[in-house]
């Protein structure tokens, strides 16, 4: 599978419902948290005493955690380099829908990115 990126090594220093507690807070805020520095870690950057959103129990966190139990968080990027998507880039014509309130938005720039093509 490869040697382990940043990424992993970040995520693979908690259990699995923890990371997934802390994605869903994280991208459940109003903006992204941004490293302050190149030594912090994102997922340093997630107060794990923050609620979780009024639409997500501790029990979904805990089944969705279950989810990667057996995968780990490596299985995307390493199918995405596998696929030769090393760039994040994908040349093929693709169709994305997402609410204007989607995370996703919430990253610098992508936004604007995404509604100036």
């Amino acid at each position: 599978m490869g040697i382990p990126g940043r990424a992993e090594a970040d995520f693979g220093r908690f259990d699995s419902k923890t990371v997934v507690r802390k994605i869903y807070i994280m991208f459940s805020g109003s903006e992204s948290p941004v490293a302050a520095s190149d030594n912090q870690e994102i997922m340093d950057l997630v107060d794990s005493s923050t609620l979780l959103p009024p639409r997500l129990s501790e029990e979904d966190i805990a089944e969705y955690g279950s989810l990667y139990d057996k995968s780990g968080f490596r299985t995307a990027l390493t199918m995405m380099q596998s696929c030769g998507l090393d760039d994040g880039k994908i040349s093929a014509p693709g169709l994305l829908i997402m609410g204007e309130r989607d995370y996703l938005m919430k990253f610098p720039g992508l936004e604007d990115y995404i509604k100036t093509g």
